[in-house]
């Protein structure tokens, strides 16, 4: 007879729920091991250099990164909607070689240069 009662179902706690570690929440994709891996690379090159952890070295590296940041700002929303295009890096290579040889070999002016001698 007991098959012909409705069975109850435990009450809904929401306090009840399971919370996942803090390393879970703020990292979900374990990206706290690349954080700890560039913190011990960067604490080797202090220890090696004597100029690494410098203002300078870090305004250097901020300027030599510029093209990089600039590519990956105009490349995110192409590939945010889908249509990656992976020849960007082959022809920024191509061009910086071509550009290289018309120097050297065809004594191409570059508008850039320094006219010191």
């Amino acid at each position: 007879m007991n098959d012909a009662l409705p069975q109850e179902r435990p009450a809904y706690h929401p306090r009840l729920e399971l919370i996942p570690p803090w390393r879970q929440r703020w990292f979900p994709t374990n990206e706290l091991a690349l954080i700890i891996v560039v913190l011990a690379e960067c604490a080797v090159f202090t220890v090696a250099g004597n100029r690494f952890s410098t203002t300078t070295n870090a305004f250097e590296i901020v300027r030599l990164a510029v093209e990089i940041g600039l590519l990956a700002l105009a490349l995110t929303p192409v590939i945010v909607t889908g249509g990656i295009d992976l020849s960007v890096g082959s022809m920024i290579g191509l061009s910086s070689v071509v550009m290289g040889l018309l120097w050297r070999e065809a004594n191409f002016p570059l508008p850039m240069r320094s006219q010191r001698r």
